[in-house]
């Protein structure tokens, strides 16, 4: 049909243009991305000829390539595609415009992938205002907007927020939707995330079975959608110590995401590196190496040495080191994973750095240098401890143990039982089991 009308119309005809943007529309539902991409580049490039850079058509090709290239975890290519569709569509449609409201949310859900989190909510609270005015709470569009802003609180691990603003949404969406709508699943998924965060493991694995059985069935195995659903079980089995399940499941996401997705797309290599945490958790300590410097050779290219994620893998791969007892090289690495956390995340895990940074240095006997990052470590995730997710408490009990056990390798038998006193009576033991 569109060679057809390609020769009877022309290439740059409006009803041409229209068929081929359904066919990248066809590709993308498909996970077949990099077809989708190149064919929406070309229409883009068509219908600015054809019809100027302010047509709708035209702002809906630039703004589906930048909703494209998030899924493709291309940030810095969608960021100014996303924002030129925003303030086109502010200066030819008007503030309150619904195609205007869309372009705002998917800005705005770019900048939650950027770690933009005010400048997110900032724009998620502006079209949550208009829409619920104008929709309706109940409105699709108006639960896709509070599912977004339940995402961002989760993202920023503000999950006693996030929890009653995401059930909310997928009470209204069962009933509004249907249970298998594709935005029901997408509450569910994310809903399931907030309950493992938040050690609720039952419901979070029950949400998480039901969400990849619809979308197997409905998008098949290899599906992007699907993947995700396969990841977020396998992070739950891990969470619950079912480690022998969760790699089944990472296995499988992880040579599927590499064919769909390829090497070194953000969500294959994340996936990697929660197989790497699974071999790690269970005392597999090779196949956990091998993976997590796999992991930090990609994102030292991909997203640079001074990125957080980057600063993550050299603190995983730090604190596997000083499991080994190789106290000199696990100081390097979480010497290198502090400093970039220093400069850019006030988070939980720049607390656990620090701490495991402390703990290769008493490893080493240099228990003067130990002590401040220890006691400091502590602090920081007894304060910051509703942050940290279920799965990841027992890094406090850690933290104290390690100053327990400085001390008394120091001599310091008085400050040594002081501090197991102040873990008991902090409860901190029962950070350990959800």
């Amino acid at each position: 049909m569109f060679d057809l009308r390609r020769r009877l119309l022309g290439e740059r005809n409006r009803e041409t243009l229209t068929s081929l943007s359904k066919l990248a529309m066809l590709y993308w539902f498909e996970g077949k991305y990099a077809q989708a991409a190149s064919l929406f580049a070309k229409i883009l490039d068509l219908r600015r000829q054809a019809l100027g850079e302010d047509d709708p058509d035209t702002l809906e090709t630039m703004g589906n390539l930048g909703l494209l290239f998030q899924d493709q975890g291309k940030y810095s290519e969608a960021e100014p595609l996303c924002r030129k569709v925003v303030e086109i569509q502010g200066r030819t449609l008007g503030e309150e415009n619904h195609d205007r409201l869309s372009g705002m949310n998917n800005l705005a859900m770019l900048y939650t992938h950027e770690s933009k989190f005010a400048s997110a909510e900032a724009l998620y609270a502006k079209v949550l205002e208009v829409r619920k005015r104008t929709l309706g709470r109940q409105h699709p569009d108006t639960l896709a907007t509070m599912n977004n802003l339940a995402t961002l609180y989760a993202v920023q691990r503000k999950f006693t927020q996030a929890e009653p603003l995401c059930a909310t949404v997928l009470e209204m969406e069962r009933r509004v939707l249907g249970e298998e709508h594709p935005d029901t699943l997408a509450v569910m998924n994310n809903l399931a995330s907030i309950y493992r965060n938040l050690g609720k493991y039952p419901q979070a694995e029950s949400l998480c079975t039901r969400t990849l059985e619809v979308r197997r069935r409905v998008l098949g195995d290899e599906h992007p959608d699907t993947l995700l659903s396969m990841n977020n079980l396998a992070l739950v089995y891990r969470a619950e110590a079912k480690y022998p399940l969760a790699k089944l499941w990472f296995v499988k996401t992880l040579e599927a995401r590499r064919r769909v997705l390829g090497e070194d797309h953000p969500k294959t290599v994340d996936t990697a590196s929660y197989l790497a945490q699974t071999y790690e958790n269970e005392g597999s300590y090779a196949p956990a190496e091998s993976l997590y410097m796999r992991v930090l050779e990609t994102r030292r290219r991909i997203l640079g040495p001074q990125h957080a994620a980057t600063a993550s893998i050299l603190a995983s791969l730090g604190r596997l080191r000083l499991k080994q007892k190789q106290c000199v090289t696990a100081e390097q690495l979480l010497r290198e994973a502090l400093v970039i956390q220093e400069k850019n995340l006030d988070a939980w895990e720049r607390y656990q750095t620090r701490s495991l940074l402390g703990a290769s240095l008493a490893g080493q006997k240099k228990y003067e240098d130990a002590e401040p990052l220890l006691i400091s470590g502590s602090n920081g995730l007894t304060r910051n401890l509703a942050a940290i997710p279920w799965e990841n408490r027992p890094a406090l009990w850690e933290a104290e143990n390690q100053i327990i056990n400085l001390y008394r390798a120091w001599g310091k038998t008085d400050k040594a039982a002081e501090w197991q006193k102040r873990t008991e009576a902090g409860g901190a033991a029962q950070t350990r089991n959800p």
